[in-house]
């Protein structure tokens, strides 16, 4: 009886190295250029902890920051980062762009 063994399992590269970054990200609304933090941290590619900041003054922008704030994780935990792309979130079309820009740099920043 020949016994084979099952076949070796080829490491994953990860693209990005594990730990916290953080970025401001802009975008624009009908008020102007509005802004916000964003600071993820990754293990393995995999957004295991997020928080987002409103960075405005603007009354109606604030609002709807608010809203992203209050309903992005469930888009965001648990996501590679190298396929997340948000869209509308809670209502607010135009903070996603903010968060996406933001990814965009902490991208930068994490990669190995």
């Amino acid at each position: 009886v020949v016994v084979t063994p099952p076949p070796a399992t080829a490491p994953k590269n990860y693209i990005y190295k594990n730990g916290t970054y953080s970025a401001n990200g802009t975008y624009n609304s009908p008020g102007g250029q509005d802004e916000i933090a964003v600071s993820v941290t990754l293990v393995n590619d995999i957004i295991t902890d997020a928080t987002v900041t409103s960075v405005v003054a603007d009354h109606t922008s604030s609002r709807y920051q608010n809203r992203f704030i209050s309903g992005y994780k469930s888009y965001v935990i648990g996501k590679d980062i190298s396929t997340l792309n948000l869209h509308v979130v809670s209502g607010s079309s135009l903070t996603p762009i903010g968060f996406n820009n933001a990814l965009t740099q902490i991208k930068a920043q994490a990669k190995a």
